[in-house]
């Protein structure tokens, strides 16, 4: 067995708990937190003398320069408590209220901001002549804008200037918030004032990297290295109306890629094509760190359009929507990113509508939480990720407060359980801690692992995706931030690895929940054309898919999908094709954790869904068409 993780916090807090989370900015002890509040507000006239001078250095080759502070402030729940447990009951087959979901105004009724609290918000800010606009419509977040030096004394930090990308010069916050207490105690986060990612906090954390850019490191799609033939006369779901064209045929057997119909087939997909059921009436929300309706990203739209052609999928569904200003970021392979999600999701449930929304990665978790304010996709779906243990605490209660909203609302949110295999944190100076990836091991969302299949479709059992030929293997373990939700409790022993691993007193939350498959997807990207991707990041579009074809023939939000998924598994274990083979020590440092194995393990989750059998065992009669 190999050594434990041994960079362990202590769990935010208990899923089914009743308790509030922890929620105060500042992470000093009692007597420092003070000490920085007074020495911030007593030095305040001279931080502002040597701050703006500092501001404005580096003015000159900026393409844009911001001088003004936009951050948001996420406000308390009024009541989270009864949230979770309105989520379970919501989410819960049997519950009287399955699948009575709220809508935004409702939820912000119910569990929103009070008015209080946001009116001490407002006066707080006010008082040091920064302005706010209207609540969100989740009554969650509040937008507060001022110049710098007001900005400085009302969250006690200092700023300079940092490029964000293409968006120009921002002002950067240098340290961590302070507070009031009757301030904080109200307040999950404040987000962005660290414009550029780089959060003071997190920086004693890095061993090896000098610099740490926050948030979500990209779940890269993998070009395979090592190519190969496969025959593109698998079985197929005839049904499937996104037939490919002729190129993509020939692309497919050259570079040895699968085609959608041979994947639909493999996921139990074809009973819902022949009924008719191809998406439609489901929007499917993709947060993506790029632009790509810059105009500079005009191949990106090329590339995008040939492959909806060639599948003769209708190119009206895709919308976009910019985040605080959106991205500015249109690299290479940034956009392949959005071509691997888009393409993947849309070959398989053709006639869902999808919309990308764009922001910085420092801006992700106020991504989310517009997804749920807006509450426009019933399907949210990321392929993106960050190491749990080095992401930003009020970036993971931000996320987790989205999700809440999100399950209350009926949005299924999933996420790309990531590429480094158990050491998540891999990316982070080589760490070879036992990890697992935010926000797929949030207690909120569906965790989306990766399995390969060495020969034919048809023939061939799953096993984990470990792959070398594609640089990555399916990412899995325990969370070392959050306890063991209800819905695991049934399968948390049977992976005698995981239990070992886990440092919660009360039990871990486990990651993954599902896997599917995570190699040979044929995309065209805006480089390169017809390629090969692989990873979790489209193993994910993939799993998504089959729900967008669920909740198509349900005409019916499904919502946070765990309860379902693990009610399914205990009643019809044949719902799922258990992974037994291999593991997901990709970077071969923790001698072979985690192993696949009979029933629930880390490396594989439940296993790969059949969708038709999950749909046929678990509808209640108010999803029935």
């Amino acid at each position: 067995m190999s050594r434990q993780y041994q960079e362990r916090t202590k769990p935010i807090h208990d899923p089914e708990s009743t308790q509030h989370p922890t929620r105060r900015l500042v992470h000093l002890g009692r007597t420092k937190s003070l000490l920085v509040i007074l020495v911030s507000f007593s030095l305040m006239g001279s931080l502002i003398a040597i701050s703006i001078p500092l501001y404005n250095t580096l003015s000159s080759n900026a393409r844009r320069v911001h001088r003004t502070v936009n951050a948001y402030v996420i406000m308390v729940s009024s009541n989270e408590s009864a949230l979770k447990v309105f989520d379970r009951n919501v989410s819960t087959p049997g519950s009287p209220n399955y699948g009575h979901f709220l809508n935004t105004k409702q939820f912000a009724d119910k569990f929103g901001a009070s008015q209080s609290t946001i009116k001490v918000i407002e006066n707080y800010f006010a008082s040091y002549h920064m302005s706010h606009q209207v609540p969100w419509s989740n009554r969650l977040v509040l937008e507060i804008t001022g110049t710098i030096a007001n900005a400085q004394q009302a969250l006690g930090v200092t700023f300079h200037e940092a490029k964000v990308g293409d968006l120009g010069l921002y002002p950067q916050a240098s340290q961590i918030p302070s507070l009031p207490p009757a301030i904080a105690d109200r307040i999950v986060a404040v987000v962005g004032i660290f414009p550029n990612g780089t959060i003071p906090a997190l920086r004693h954390r890095i061993v090896l990297d000098q610099k740490y850019v926050l948030s979500h490191n990209h779940l890269t799609g993998k070009r395979a290295q090592y190519k190969r033939k496969r025959s593109i006369k698998q079985f197929t779901a005839k049904s499937l109306p996104t037939q490919p064209c002729s190129s993509a045929k020939t692309q497919a057997y050259q570079q040895g890629a699968y085609l959608p119909n041979q994947i639909a087939r493999l996921y139990g997909m074809d009973s819902f094509y022949e009924k008719g059921n191809l998406g439609q009436g489901v929007t499917a929300a993709f947060p993506e760190f790029t632009q790509p309706t810059l105009s500079s990203s005009a191949s990106f739209n090329s590339s995008l359009q040939q492959y909806l052609k060639c599948f003769s999928i209708p190119s009206s569904g895709i919308s976009y929507n910019a985040v605080a200003g959106g991205s500015g970021n249109h690299s290479t392979s940034n956009l392949q990113e959005v071509s691997l999600d888009v393409e993947n999701f849309l070959s398989l449930a053709p006639k869902a509508k999808v919309i990308v929304y764009s922001s910085t990665q420092a801006n992700s978790d106020l991504m989310f939480m517009q997804m749920a304010s807006q509450d426009k996709a019933g399907l949210i779906v990321s392929s993106w990720g960050s190491c749990e243990a080095n992401t930003y605490r009020p970036d993971l209660l931000t996320e987790n407060l989205a999700f809440l909203e999100a399950a209350a609302q009926g949005q299924s949110v999933m996420s790309a359980a990531g590429d480094d295999g158990s050491t998540d944190c891999w990316s982070s100076g080589h760490n070879t801690s036992l990890s697992v990836d935010d926000p797929a091991s949030q207690p909120w969302v569906t965790a989306v692992g990766g399995v390969q299949y060495n020969g034919s479709l048809a023939t061939t059992p799953p096993s984990v995706w470990n792959d070398p030929n594609y640089s990555g293997g399916s990412g899995g373990g325990v969370s070392s931030i959050w306890s063991l939700p209800s819905y695991q409790r049934n399968v948390y022993s049977n992976d005698p690895e995981a239990v070992h691993n886990c440092s919660i007193h009360n039990g871990c939350r486990l990651v993954p929940d599902v896997s599917t498959l995570s190699e040979g997807f044929l995309v065209h990207t805006p480089k390169y054309g017809w390629d090969v991707i692989g990873g979790t990041s489209g193993a994910t579009p993939i799993f998504a898919s089959g729900i967008a074809l669920m909740e198509s023939a349900s005409r019916h939000r499904l919502g946070f999908l765990n309860p379902v998924l693990y009610d399914t598994y205990r009643m019809h274990r044949n719902a799922f094709v258990d992974v037994t083979r291999g593991n997901n020590d990709y970077h071969h440092v923790n001698g072979g954790l985690f192993h696949a194995m009979v029933g629930y393990d880390v490396a594989s989750g439940l296993g790969t869904p059949i969708f038709s059998k999950i749909y046929n065992d678990i509808k209640p009669p108010s999803f029935r068409s």
